[in-house]
C-alpha cells in the first residue's frame, strides 16, 4: 500500500495484518508482518504494539511481550489489556485488569473467558 510505504503507522499496521493472517490475496509471511508492526509500533500505534507483544509472546520473550503490550493497554488497547490480565501472577490483579477491559468491551469473548476462569479458581 502506498500509505504504508509513505509511513503511515495504520497502514502498515493494517497490512501487516493482512500479511500476518493471509488476506485480502496475499501469502502469510510472519516477516513481512513483523516489520510492518515494528515500524507501526515505532509510531507508538497501539494495534501494532499489541501485536508485536503477542509475537513475543508466542517467542517465550515474556518480559518484552508484557512491555509491548502495557504500552498498547496504555492507549487503551482492550485486548492488551486482557492479555495483560492473562499474563499477571497476582489473581486479585488479574481480576481488576480483566474485569476493566471486559467493561471497557464487553463483546470481547476472550476477554470474558478469562475473567470466568479467574472465578473458577
Amino acid at each position: 500500500s502506498s500509505k504504508a510505504a509513505a509511513g503511515k503507522a495504520w497502514a502498515q499496521c493494517g497490512l501487516g495484518v493482512v500479511y500476518d493472517t493471509g488476506t485480502m490475496g496475499l501469502a502469510v509471511d510472519k516477516q513481512k508482518a513483523e516489520s510492518l508492526f515494528r515500524k507501526a509500533a515505532d509510531q507508538g500505534h497501539s494495534n501494532a504494539l499489541s501485536r508485536l507483544g503477542r509475537l513475543e509472546s508466542a517467542r517465550g520473550n515474556y518480559s518484552e511481550a508484557r512491555e509491548l503490550r502495557e504500552a498498547a493497554a496504555s492507549q487503551g488497547h482492550m485486548n492488551a489489556l486482557g492479555y495483560l490480565g492473562a499474563m499477571e501472577e497476582d489473581d486479585m490483579k488479574t481480576v481488576r485488569l480483566l474485569t476493566v477491559s471486559s467493561e471497557l468491551q464487553t463483546s470481547d469473548g476472550f476477554v470474558q473467558q478469562l475473567l470466568a476462569e479467574c472465578f473458577a479458581k
